[in-house]
């Protein structure tokens, strides 16, 4: 599958959602769609997952871009290029910028 997880950032304090993230990547020749995929999490070795969520309505993701996604708000991603994004993906030393 081309597209991978590049960055994981969790909440320092549970209760503040807009301060986590992932940084998605699509290191394929081809774009991603990205609607319907979930996100499940489980221990090395063990089959017993957990579905985080569903990505729904999804976007597409083109040939080696990436994607910061914000679960506490919707849309839960941006581009670091986009017009209005105010996350702070495009901040200096942003390594997803």
């Amino acid at each position: 599958m081309a597209i991978r997880f590049v960055e994981i950032h969790a909440a320092a304090n549970p209760a503040e959602l807009n301060t986590e993230w992932v940084v998605l990547e699509n290191d394929g020749k081809l774009p991603f769609v990205t609607r319907g995929c979930g996100m499940t999490v489980g221990r090395r070795g063990q089959s017993k997952r957990k579905e985080l969520g569903i990505i729904d309505p999804g976007f597409v993701l083109a040939p080696g871009t990436r994607v910061r996604m914000l679960p506490g708000r919707s849309p839960p991603w941006c581009w670091p290029s986009a017009p209005g994004c105010r996350c702070g993906c495009a901040s200096p030393g942003s390594r997803a910028a």
